[in-house]
């Protein structure tokens, strides 16, 4: 177990049912200000709200803007691409599968012999 990758912080952001609401919410307007977050994350305290958002501008799916006090959240999506690279490794493994699996359902149903084996 070494060092986190920036792959590592990518998947942990997203991990979080929490932290992926945020990110919808966010993605849904250009920005979004802590304040308004607040008012969507009731149950939340602000130091939690303030430690998920950082675990997303770590991760580089959010970017922050200040004006004077006031802080505004926009969403840098680049970083979901690499999740979608890695999910379609898994849709071509699957595709593959799924393929095999309906000529060997094919080869059943039409009493050949010699299907091959899934």
């Amino acid at each position: 177990m070494g060092e986190r990758t920036y792959s590592d912080a990518l998947f942990l952001a997203i991990a979080h049912p929490v932290r992926r609401a945020m990110l919808e919410r966010i993605a849904d307007r250009d920005e979004v200000g802590v304040s308004e977050l607040r008012t969507q994350f009731t149950e939340m305290t602000f130091s939690a709200l303030s430690q998920h958002l950082k675990v997303l501008k770590d991760a580089g799916l959010i970017a922050d803007r200040r004006d004077g006090r006031a802080i505004f959240y926009h969403l840098t999506p680049e970083p979901l691409f690499e999740v979608i690279q890695w999910m379609q490794h898994f849709q071509s493994m699957w595709q593959t599968r799924l393929d095999k699996l309906g000529q060997f359902l094919e080869q059943t149903e039409q009493g050949d012999d010699d299907a091959p084996t899934v």
